[in-house]
């Protein structure tokens, strides 16, 4: 603001020098929001970080880590495992540091999946894997899907979200979010959704490795969403050379579908063939169409 134009408004009555303040302040453009403490955004960060630890389902690994990080810090010893031996009978390998895209690649082929924590990752290798072989499952005839439009490698962070903030009734949370994003750039972490209009009624979330495509998260607001979901996936594997999809282990999600448990040792000789992983986009012809109509 210049000094002359100051100068003016004082040169004016009293009665009239308040309208001309306020149009000044209203031409200067919108009020600055107020800035954001830096303490309370650490803060924030530091309670989220706080309350993923405390999970109840999540207590046991971050006690277990407490101890390891506190031995190490006493004894000089190693507190994370990255051996391949299982340390107990569910499958427990032991505690790394939280996987890169990389790191990641290296545990899925080594017949391994982990759950990620600020910092840390639990690694499970488990006696049995539930599998799905690649077109093992025909599109079911659900007249509710029918009407659904399939979706491939699209609006990646908003299925992450939607994966991450289910319940673990209803579907499953992402292990971790970095090396996903990291391997969806890379064209090997791949997205399928079906959705009605602009809902999305289930999508799975999973990374390409050799000839299995892993399942890490997926969402589903009803069962008959879902299996039609797995049943379009395991026909898209099918026409990419894929051998099967891996969902970790049994759960009652998987009720219904044609679920070959494999042990330990089956799994890992699975994971050598070779198979139809290759980077790049999923495209169905376009990015979205209609889904396969039943036969």
């Amino acid at each position: 603001m210049s000094n002359v134009r100051l100068q003016e408004i004082a040169l004016l009555p009293l009665d009239q020098r308040a309208a001309h303040i306020a149009r000044l302040f209203a031409e200067s453009g919108e009020p600055l929001a107020p800035r954001r403490p830096a303490t309370r955004g650490r803060v924030e960060r530091l309670a989220r970080v706080i309350g993923e630890w405390a999970h109840p389902r999540r207590l046991p690994i971050a006690l277990t880590a407490l101890a390891a990080l506190t031995r190490a810090f006493l004894f000089d010893s190693k507190p994370m495992s990255l051996g391949r031996a299982p340390e107990r009978a569910d499958g427990f390998c032991g505690l790394s540091p939280t996987p890169d895209a990389d790191s990641a690649l290296d545990l899925y082929a080594r017949g391994l999946y982990f759950e990620a924590f600020p910092g840390l990752a639990s690694l499970w290798s488990p006696p049995k894997r539930a599998i799905v072989r690649a077109g093992a499952l025909h599109v079911p005839g659900c007249a509710d899907c029918r009407a659904l439009e399939l979706r491939l490698d699209c609006d990646f962070e908003r299925l992450l979200d939607l994966c991450e903030a289910q319940t673990s009734g209803a579907g499953r949370r992402p292990p971790g979010r970095t090396h996903l994003r990291e391997l969806f750039g890379r064209g090997l972490a791949h997205a399928l959704e079906m959705r009605e209009g602009e809902q999305t009624c289930a999508a799975i979330i999973g990374v390409a490795v050799g000839g299995v495509f892993t399942v890490e998260c997926f969402f589903a607001s009803s069962r008959p969403a879902f299996a039609f979901a797995v049943a379009e996936l395991a026909q898209r594997l099918e026409d990419r050379h894929f051998l099967a999809m891996d969902f970790r282990t049994p759960s009652p999600h998987l009720n219904g579908l044609p679920i070959e448990i494999l042990a330990r040792q089956d799994f890992d000789a699975l994971l050598a063939e070779p198979g139809g992983a290759r980077p790049g986009r999923w495209r169905d012809g376009e990015s979205a169409r209609p889904a396969r109509q039943a036969a």
